[in-house]
């Protein structure tokens, strides 16, 4: 701020701070390129982080949060009907087989636990007792076309082939050449005759935001009137591990910013002092003419904003388009701009702060400092010659 009985100087000092700059080419790129990385480098790191977290909470949005083991069809109806359920499946452990080198896993699942599952699906689920879906990995295996309504041999009945039509293909990879088949609840009536071990999957209403002990007491909480023992439930180790990991995820990218914001203050703080030590006839030289300590300090903090102008710009740009490219999926833009809006403060903040003792010095620098070094210079140049 100028007040109205001073003179107006920041046109002088801007000029004597453009000058140099021009006058320092290697140091400044320097100071540009480690300004620009460490931005760049936080940039990518918060990205990165966010946009998993992103792409994570996307796709944890329709996972199911908790299974109950053995339960009736009654009771599964009566948990649809809970207003803190937003979502019930059911399945069914059916059978287990093991046929040359792979395995098929028989199942009885609702439209519902597909969903819960993220499971990929085309087609229609099972109707009747000879539809079925299968996986379009087991096609693949077995040498059949990936197509629906075609039929095929299973060893359903007691372990005997029969034929069945093809109804819905479930999108996965076959992992260990596991492989599965979805049957009918017309099937299934028929096979168990019986108690059928129904299981049923759930989540929670409103849950996206609770930390993992408050949903899992929450769970609890809504289970115990429809008499669900504590043993029944089994709670989804992918959902709430992920969810842990995103916590952690965040707490390693803050560190390991602070961690470059460090390495980025020292970095420039030794560039700065180098320059200044070389700039004391210069400075001296200022003051000399009539140049105040407050400017000294002015022009020097206007080279570090210029330089910081052109390189954290540069740093977060780059460090989007690599963020964009590492995960696509997790970019938001909201959560794009408030990093961009905090690495900018923390990184002109090292700035800040890591020139804060070479403007000291810069202005501690008195006229009589200048006169000695000029004439200690040209003794020297004297003793030379002779």
């Amino acid at each position: 701020m100028t007040w109205p009985f001073e003179n107006d100087t920041s046109a002088i000092t801007k000029k004597l701070a453009n000058r140099s700059i021009k006058a320092d080419k290697r140091r400044n790129i320097f100071i540009i390129v480690t300004i620009a990385f460490a931005a760049c480098l936080m940039t990518v790191l918060a990205l990165y982080t966010f946009g998993k977290s992103h792409e994570l909470k996307t796709f944890l949005q329709g996972r199911y949060q908790a299974a109950v083991i053995d339960v009736d069809l009654e009771t599964i109806n009566d948990l649809r009907q809970d207003s803190n359920i937003e979502m019930v499946g059911t399945e069914a452990l059916v059978d287990s087989f093991r046929v040359d080198d792979y395995t098929l896993n028989v199942n009885f699942r609702d439209s519902n636990n597909l969903y819960l599952y993220s499971t990929e699906f085309v087609g229609n689920l099972p109707d009747k007792e000879n539809e079925v879906a299968v996986s379009e990995a087991y096609l693949k295996h077995i040498g059949r076309p990936v197509e629906l309504n075609q039929e095929i041999e299973l060893p359903l009945q007691n372990g005997k082939n029969a034929n069945f039509t093809v109804c819905g293909l479930l999108h996965d990879d076959g992992a260990n050449r596991r492989y599965q088949v979805l049957v009918s609840d017309s099937f299934l009536q028929s096979y168990f005759q019986d108690h059928i071990p129904y299981n049923a999957t759930l989540r929670i209403m409103g849950s996206g935001s609770f930390k993992e002990d408050e949903l899992k007491n929450l769970i609890k909480s809504c289970l115990t009137p429809y008499g669900i023992r504590e043993e029944q439930i089994a709670y989804s180790s992918s959902y709430f591990d992920s969810v842990d990991n995103s916590s952690r995820d965040m707490l390693g990218v803050a560190a390991i910013s602070i961690l470059i914001v460090i390495a980025c203050s020292t970095v420039i703080y030794s560039l700065f002092y180098i320059s200044v030590v070389g700039k004391v006839k210069e400075y001296g030289r200022l003051r000399v003419i009539g140049m105040t300590q407050k400017q000294i300090k002015r022009m020097v903090k206007r080279e570090s904003w210029q330089l910081s102008r052109t390189s954290i710009p540069l740093g977060i740009v780059v460090g989007c388009l690599i963020g964009y490219v590492l995960v696509p999926k997790g970019w938001n833009w909201l959560n794009t701009l408030a990093i961009i809006v905090v690495i900018s403060i923390l990184t002109e903040l090292s700035v800040v702060l890591s020139i804060r003792k070479p403007i000291k010095i810069a202005a501690s620098i008195s006229p009589i400092e200048a006169v000695r070094i000029s004439t200690t210079t040209e003794n020297e140049k004297l003793n030379t010659k002779n």
